[in-house]
């Protein structure tokens, strides 16, 4: 998922002002174009016959991809670094078979397009995109929208895309993670984002991974033992500043791997941090990028036992004074 940038034009000086770049001319794919961008011979879909399979076309300024739809048996289609705009990927419908579709940092405010039967991994990445309407593609198992201008989450419905198993919506503007409703999803990455608020995690019952890396997080309330596949979550850079927000993990059954470098918390506690996070999670296997180890593990088996007799003599404490009433 490398991200590329459009080149700018070259600067034209006007009067004495600042230079200014040129505007890009823009270009309409021809048939000889597309056709010298096919590569990847292999099988057609009807199994009968020898067709090429993709076609290449980034960085070529194009705008309008309309004579790509002539070529009836490609699977994957990469026109990133382009100028298409709304509506321009809707050509594609027309190609029966498509399977996958690259169209990063292009000029799209919305990844709105007809449905496609086969389509399952759909990359939008650096656009303008600034909603999640419109998606409807049912075998879809990967949708990459990373660094947009997304602030709500709207319309992706669980039973439309039943095949969804990773979502990438790194770098965007959300502020929570509603309307992230997908039992079948397995990889979450919202790193780079301005969420505070943790909802409808409840409904995430498949997800393995969560990335909420470098997001304003304080409170860690949301999860639920619902949760009940992840297995990794990245909370690094996050502004969590008290210790006693890890609590709420515990609720996680299979957890095994946390990221938390670079939280207030964190840079508080120093190196004690370890312990005092395996006496709350003592399933971890792994913090940050160090492997458990087994004093760590003896250490927090120590903690848990002397915040026990703490508990246990503050109980009875309490008993004898009831008793005294």
């Amino acid at each position: 998922m490398t991200m590329h940038h459009l080149k700018s034009g070259t600067p034209t000086e006007v009067g004495a002002g600042e230079p200014v770049p040129e505007e890009e001319p823009e270009e309409v794919l021809t048939r000889e174009q597309a056709s010298a961008a096919l590569s990847h011979l292999g099988k057609a879909a009807d199994g009968l016959r020898y067709a090429y399979l993709a076609m290449r076309l980034p960085g070529c300024r194009l705008c309008d991809i309309s004579a790509a739809a002539a070529f009836q048996n490609i699977l994957l289609i990469d026109v990133s670094n382009n100028r298409l705009r709304d509506g321009s990927l809707d050509v594609l419908a027309a190609i029966p078979f498509l399977v996958m579709i690259k169209a990063e940092n292009n000029l799209l405010e919305s990844a709105a397009m007809p449905a496609m039967p086969y389509l399952q991994l759909l990359i939008l990445n650096g656009n303008r995109i600034t909603h999640t309407h419109g998606i409807g593609h049912p075998l879809l198992e990967c949708l990459e929208l990373s660094h947009n201008q997304i602030r709500d989450i709207c319309s992706l419905e669980p039973d439309i895309l039943k095949r969804l198993r990773t979502l990438d919506l790194r770098a965007n503007a959300l502020t929570s993670t509603a309307g992230i409703q997908l039992p079948t999803l397995e990889n979450l990455y919202l790193a780079q984002n301005s969420i505070q608020l943790l909802e409808d995690l409840q409904s995430l019952t498949s997800l393995r991974v969560l990335h909420l890396r470098q997001n304003p997080l304080r409170l860690l309330t949301g999860f639920t033992n619902k949760m009940a596949h992840l297995t990794y979550l990245n909370l690094r850079g996050c502004k969590i500043e008290d210790m006693s927000e890890l609590k709420k993990l515990a609720c996680l059954p299979v957890l095994e791997t946390i990221v938390i470098s670079e939280n207030p918390m964190v840079e508080a506690a120093e190196e004690e941090y370890r312990v005092s996070l395996l006496s709350e999670l003592p399933r971890l296997k792994r913090i940050d990028k160090l492997a458990v180890e087994e004093e760590e593990l003896m250490a927090a088996e120590e903690l848990i036992a002397a915040r026990t007799e703490v508990l246990e003599g503050e109980d009875e404490q309490v008993a004898d004074e009831e008793d005294e009433i």
